[in-house]
């Protein structure tokens, strides 16, 4: 979970174009957990993933993970 918030604190506040940023935990399983983002455009989210506490902290976060992350993309549909 520090690991988590370090990235969740780092990201907020120094991440170009992030909306939010912020980690969910399952209420069926308190194991599973997802993190929500929203960026304002496709160049803000790449520019988070090259950045410095990302590729520092990823590889950390990656190793609590009982499999691999999945990564899904979407696009407001209405409103």
């Amino acid at each position: 979970m520090a690991v988590a918030q370090e990235m969740i604190t780092k990201t907020n506040a120094n991440d170009k174009g992030c909306i939010s940023y912020a980690l969910y935990r399952d209420t069926q399983d308190p194991l599973h957990f997802t993190m929500l983002e929203e960026w304002e455009n496709e160049e803000a989210i790449q520019g988070h993933m090259q950045a410095s506490h990302f590729a520092e902290l990823i590889p950390v976060m990656d190793g609590f993970a009982s499999r691999p992350g999945e990564l899904t993309t979407y696009v407001k549909a209405v409103g």
